[in-house]
């Protein structure tokens, strides 16, 4: 998971997952409970913008994932 951590802008933490705007627990293993064919859109916010959009709770940086309808 070394490749998530967010070098560029000072991040701190572990990378926080959202499907369609709503938190998931468990990180980037999150992720692996999302079947790939279900996945329209995958987005990674850089720690800064992160904490922009969704507050201190993504201060590590943020993937956001956007589920086929």
């Amino acid at each position: 998971r070394q490749w998530f951590h967010d070098l560029y802008s000072g991040g701190s933490g572990d990378v926080t997952v959202y499907l369609n705007n709503q938190k998931l627990d468990g990180g980037a293993d999150a992720l692996r409970q999302i079947p790939a064919q279900e996945v329209l859109l995958l987005e990674y916010l850089k720690s800064t913008d992160a904490v922009m959009r969704f507050g201190q709770d993504a201060k590590g940086g943020a993937i956001i994932v956007t589920r086929k309808s």
